[in-house]
């Protein structure tokens, strides 16, 4: 796709590409790449490329452990331009554990895409319980679980941390005991 230049608001002429295959698997996996470049037209110094591949991989009926990695490539670019995730997830009747981990560098910079944030390490887990009622006590179901999601920056840092523990949950109203 070719943009052209909008001088009120400093954008130049660009060239964009994208490609994305994915195949799906047997047994709930599937395997899949990314390549998404963005070059200016008028500089040679002025792109920017992200690539990357995913997956997800089906253990029996219950169990899944997905992830990815992607890289950056563009003049501004540091020496930490990666991004990766590795999650697990087990789901066995009504009970779900998820355990996950997420990295992404300082100078991982999609320029194409969205990035909430850079520069941090994530590691977060999730216990759940999912208790039909059947309309018990006036109730459809309970919802009781813990779950933890810390952002550290690559100094040790913890920025703000998420630690719920939820006894019981109808809909979406919860009785929250700790968020941190």
């Amino acid at each position: 796709m070719f943009t052209d230049d909008v001088e009120s608001l400093g954008i130049k002429k660009n060239n964009f590409n994208l490609v994305r295959i994915n195949q799906q698997l047997a047994q709930r996996s599937s395997l899949g790449a990314i390549y998404v470049s963005r070059n200016g037209l008028e500089s040679d110094n002025d792109y920017n490329r992200t690539y990357g591949v995913d997956g997800k991989w089906g253990i029996g009926k219950k169990a899944t452990v997905s992830g990815y990695y992607a890289n950056t490539d563009s003049p501004l670019d540091s020496l930490n331009s990666e991004s990766f995730k590795l999650a697990s997830n087990y789901e066995w009747n009504g009970l779900r554990a998820t355990l996950a981990y997420t990295q992404v560098g300082d100078g991982f910079n999609p320029e194409v895409g969205y990035l909430f944030r850079s520069g941090f390490r994530k590691p977060e887990m999730l216990i759940f319980k999912q208790v039909r009622m059947n309309g018990k006590y006036g109730l459809l179901e309970l919802r009781p679980h813990v779950s933890y999601r810390g952002y550290w920056n690559f100094s040790n840092f913890l920025k703000p941390v998420f630690f719920i523990l939820i006894i019981i949950g109808y809909g979406s109203m919860a009785l929250r005991l700790i968020r941190v």
